[in-house]
Protein backbone atom coordinates (compact mmCIF):
# COMPACT_ATOMS: atom_id res chain seq x y z
CA UNK A 1 0.00 0.00 0.00
CA UNK A 2 0.94 3.23 -1.13
CA UNK A 3 2.63 5.28 2.12
CA UNK A 4 0.60 8.40 3.00
CA UNK A 5 3.10 11.77 3.28
CA UNK A 6 2.10 13.98 6.46
CA UNK A 7 3.16 17.25 6.32
CA UNK A 8 4.93 18.65 8.95
CA UNK A 9 3.95 22.79 10.29
CA UNK A 10 6.91 24.84 10.63
CA UNK A 11 7.00 26.84 13.98
CA UNK A 12 6.00 30.31 13.83
CA UNK A 13 8.53 32.68 14.40
CA UNK A 14 8.44 34.42 17.38
CA UNK A 15 8.42 38.76 17.18
CA UNK A 16 10.99 40.07 18.08
CA UNK A 17 10.52 42.41 20.76
CA UNK A 18 13.21 45.47 20.95
CA UNK A 19 14.54 46.56 23.86
CA UNK A 20 14.68 50.49 23.50
CA UNK A 21 16.91 51.76 26.18
CA UNK A 22 15.66 55.38 27.81
CA UNK A 23 18.16 57.84 28.34
CA UNK A 24 17.63 59.23 32.05
CA UNK A 25 17.35 63.08 32.04
CA UNK A 26 20.49 64.44 32.71
CA UNK A 27 21.47 65.35 36.06
CA UNK A 28 22.82 68.49 37.06
CA UNK A 29 26.02 68.38 38.34
CA UNK A 30 28.16 70.51 41.46
CA UNK A 31 30.10 70.94 38.95
CA UNK A 32 27.65 73.06 36.04
CA UNK A 33 25.81 74.55 39.32
CA UNK A 34 29.14 76.36 39.90
CA UNK A 35 29.90 77.25 36.33
CA UNK A 36 25.98 78.75 36.27
CA UNK A 37 27.14 80.86 39.54
CA UNK A 38 30.23 81.85 38.57
CA UNK A 39 28.73 83.97 35.11
CA UNK A 40 25.95 84.93 36.90
CA UNK A 41 28.73 86.81 39.33
CA UNK A 42 30.79 88.17 36.51
CA UNK A 43 27.94 89.60 34.60
CA UNK A 44 27.31 91.50 38.20
CA UNK A 45 30.81 92.55 38.32
CA UNK A 46 31.02 93.69 34.61
CA UNK A 47 27.43 95.60 35.64
CA UNK A 48 29.56 97.23 38.63
CA UNK A 49 32.34 98.23 36.58
CA UNK A 50 30.20 100.33 33.85
CA UNK A 51 28.38 102.08 36.54
CA UNK A 52 31.54 102.84 38.14
CA UNK A 53 32.92 104.05 34.56
CA UNK A 54 29.87 106.31 33.75
CA UNK A 55 29.99 108.27 37.22
CA UNK A 56 33.95 108.72 37.24
CA UNK A 57 32.98 110.23 33.31
CA UNK A 58 29.90 112.19 34.57
CA UNK A 59 32.62 113.57 37.00
CA UNK A 60 35.62 114.25 35.09
CA UNK A 61 33.23 116.06 32.06
CA UNK A 62 31.30 118.07 34.13
CA UNK A 63 33.03 120.97 33.50
CA UNK A 64 31.85 120.42 30.22
CA UNK A 65 28.09 120.09 31.84
CA UNK A 66 28.38 123.17 34.26
CA UNK A 67 30.20 126.32 33.86
CA UNK A 68 29.24 128.08 36.98
CA UNK A 69 27.85 127.59 40.27
CA UNK A 70 25.55 129.87 42.24
CA UNK A 71 25.33 129.15 46.18
CA UNK A 72 25.21 125.82 44.72
CA UNK A 73 22.85 126.23 42.30
CA UNK A 74 24.36 125.02 38.55
CA UNK A 75 24.52 126.76 35.34
CA UNK A 76 24.46 124.21 32.72
CA UNK A 77 26.44 124.70 29.17
CA UNK A 78 22.87 124.41 27.49
CA UNK A 79 21.73 127.16 29.35
CA UNK A 80 24.48 129.41 28.46
CA UNK A 81 24.11 128.77 24.89
CA UNK A 82 20.85 129.16 25.06
CA UNK A 83 21.42 132.89 26.24
CA UNK A 84 24.37 133.62 23.73
CA UNK A 85 21.75 132.46 20.68
CA UNK A 86 19.25 135.17 22.13
CA UNK A 87 21.84 137.85 22.43
CA UNK A 88 24.37 137.07 19.04
CA UNK A 89 23.18 134.31 17.97
CA UNK A 90 22.25 135.27 14.56
CA UNK A 91 25.35 137.25 14.17
CA UNK A 92 27.59 134.18 14.98
CA UNK A 93 25.54 132.29 13.12
CA UNK A 94 25.92 134.28 10.05
CA UNK A 95 29.59 134.27 10.65
CA UNK A 96 30.01 131.13 10.51
CA UNK A 97 28.10 130.41 7.41
CA UNK A 98 30.68 133.33 5.66
CA UNK A 99 33.65 131.66 7.08
CA UNK A 100 32.20 128.10 5.67
CA UNK A 101 31.50 129.43 2.41
CA UNK A 102 35.10 131.23 2.27
CA UNK A 103 36.82 127.82 3.18
CA UNK A 104 34.74 125.77 0.56
CA UNK A 105 35.49 128.33 -2.35
CA UNK A 106 39.58 128.43 -1.23
CA UNK A 107 39.04 125.06 -0.99
CA UNK A 108 37.72 124.82 -4.70
CA UNK A 109 40.27 126.69 -5.78
CA UNK A 110 42.83 125.09 -4.10
CA UNK A 111 44.08 127.72 -1.47
CA UNK A 112 45.87 126.38 1.09
CA UNK A 113 48.07 127.93 4.62
CA UNK A 114 50.77 126.32 5.53
CA UNK A 115 51.95 125.97 9.34
CA UNK A 116 54.65 128.20 8.51
CA UNK A 117 53.03 130.91 7.15
CA UNK A 118 50.91 130.60 10.35
CA UNK A 119 53.66 130.88 12.79
CA UNK A 120 55.00 133.76 10.72
CA UNK A 121 51.72 135.68 11.55
CA UNK A 122 51.23 135.08 14.88
CA UNK A 123 55.62 135.95 15.48
CA UNK A 124 54.26 139.58 14.37
CA UNK A 125 50.98 139.91 16.43
CA UNK A 126 53.43 138.84 19.85
CA UNK A 127 55.74 141.40 18.34
CA UNK A 128 52.85 144.01 18.27
CA UNK A 129 52.10 143.31 21.31
CA UNK A 130 55.17 142.75 23.29
CA UNK A 131 55.24 146.50 21.75
CA UNK A 132 52.63 147.54 23.92
CA UNK A 133 54.00 146.38 26.91
CA UNK A 134 52.28 142.77 26.99
CA UNK A 135 52.85 139.52 26.52
CA UNK A 136 50.80 137.40 23.80
CA UNK A 137 49.84 134.62 26.46
CA UNK A 138 48.15 137.68 28.85
CA UNK A 139 46.65 139.33 25.92
CA UNK A 140 44.88 136.13 24.38
CA UNK A 141 43.79 135.40 28.25
CA UNK A 142 42.16 139.05 28.54
CA UNK A 143 40.08 137.93 25.57
CA UNK A 144 39.35 134.50 26.59
CA UNK A 145 41.47 132.93 23.52
CA UNK A 146 43.82 130.08 23.35
CA UNK A 147 46.78 129.67 21.16
CA UNK A 148 44.85 126.78 19.33
CA UNK A 149 41.63 129.60 18.82
CA UNK A 150 44.22 132.04 18.03
CA UNK A 151 46.30 129.84 15.35
CA UNK A 152 42.47 128.99 13.82
CA UNK A 153 41.73 132.68 13.37
CA UNK A 154 44.89 133.96 11.90
CA UNK A 155 44.28 130.73 9.66
CA UNK A 156 40.80 131.84 8.69
CA UNK A 157 42.78 135.35 8.16
CA UNK A 158 45.01 134.07 5.75
CA UNK A 159 42.81 131.78 3.71
CA UNK A 160 40.90 135.23 2.92
CA UNK A 161 43.79 137.22 2.11
CA UNK A 162 44.47 134.73 -0.24
CA UNK A 163 41.28 134.68 -1.53
CA UNK A 164 40.87 138.16 -2.44
CA UNK A 165 44.40 138.40 -3.16
CA UNK A 166 45.28 140.99 -0.46
CA UNK A 167 48.57 141.72 -1.62
CA UNK A 168 47.54 143.46 -4.62
CA UNK A 169 45.56 145.84 -2.77
CA UNK A 170 47.25 149.20 -2.49
CA UNK A 171 47.01 152.34 0.01
CA UNK A 172 47.88 155.45 -1.20
CA UNK A 173 49.46 158.15 0.96
CA UNK A 174 47.03 160.65 0.39
CA UNK A 175 44.57 157.82 2.00
CA UNK A 176 46.95 157.54 4.69
CA UNK A 177 46.95 161.17 5.15
CA UNK A 178 43.58 161.91 5.18
CA UNK A 179 43.11 159.33 7.63
CA UNK A 180 45.47 161.05 10.12
CA UNK A 181 43.87 164.11 9.19
CA UNK A 182 39.98 163.19 10.09
CA UNK A 183 41.51 161.02 13.26
CA UNK A 184 44.75 163.62 14.45
CA UNK A 185 42.11 163.93 17.63
CA UNK A 186 42.59 160.02 18.70
CA UNK A 187 46.13 159.99 18.29
CA UNK A 188 48.60 160.26 21.12
CA UNK A 189 50.40 163.64 21.01
CA UNK A 190 54.78 162.68 20.87
CA UNK A 191 53.80 159.62 18.47
CA UNK A 192 56.04 158.27 16.29
CA UNK A 193 54.32 159.44 12.78
CA UNK A 194 56.52 156.86 10.88
CA UNK A 195 54.88 153.74 12.95
CA UNK A 196 51.49 155.86 13.19
CA UNK A 197 51.19 155.87 9.07
CA UNK A 198 52.25 151.91 8.70
CA UNK A 199 49.82 151.02 11.16
CA UNK A 200 47.14 153.43 9.44
CA UNK A 201 48.18 152.12 6.06
CA UNK A 202 47.84 148.15 7.66
CA UNK A 203 44.31 149.54 8.70
CA UNK A 204 43.13 150.92 5.53
CA UNK A 205 44.33 147.45 3.68
CA UNK A 206 42.50 145.77 6.08
CA UNK A 207 39.46 147.62 5.86
CA UNK A 208 39.64 146.77 1.91
CA UNK A 209 40.27 143.30 2.39
CA UNK A 210 37.33 142.97 4.56
CA UNK A 211 35.30 145.19 1.76
CA UNK A 212 36.05 142.73 -1.00
CA UNK A 213 35.58 139.96 1.34
CA UNK A 214 31.84 140.69 1.77
CA UNK A 215 31.56 141.27 -1.84
CA UNK A 216 32.85 137.94 -2.31
CA UNK A 217 30.54 136.24 0.76
CA UNK A 218 27.62 138.21 -1.10
CA UNK A 219 28.35 136.24 -4.38
CA UNK A 220 28.70 132.92 -2.94
CA UNK A 221 25.63 133.20 -0.62
CA UNK A 222 23.50 134.23 -4.48
CA UNK A 223 24.79 130.54 -5.61
CA UNK A 224 24.95 128.49 -2.67
CA UNK A 225 22.01 126.70 -0.65
CA UNK A 226 21.92 127.48 3.00
CA UNK A 227 19.43 126.09 4.64
CA UNK A 228 18.32 127.62 8.16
Amino acid sequence: MPTRKTKTKTPAKKAVVKKTTTTPAAKSTPQSSKNLASKINMKGVVIAVVVVLIVLALGYFKKEFVVATVNGQQINRIELIQALEQQDGQSVLNSLISQTLINQEAKRKNIKVSDQEINDEIKKIDASVTQQGVTLSDALKQRGLTMADLRKQVKDQLISNKLVDASNIKVSDKEINDYIEQNKAMIPAGSDMTQVKAQVKQQLQQDKVTEKLQTLVQELQQKAKITY
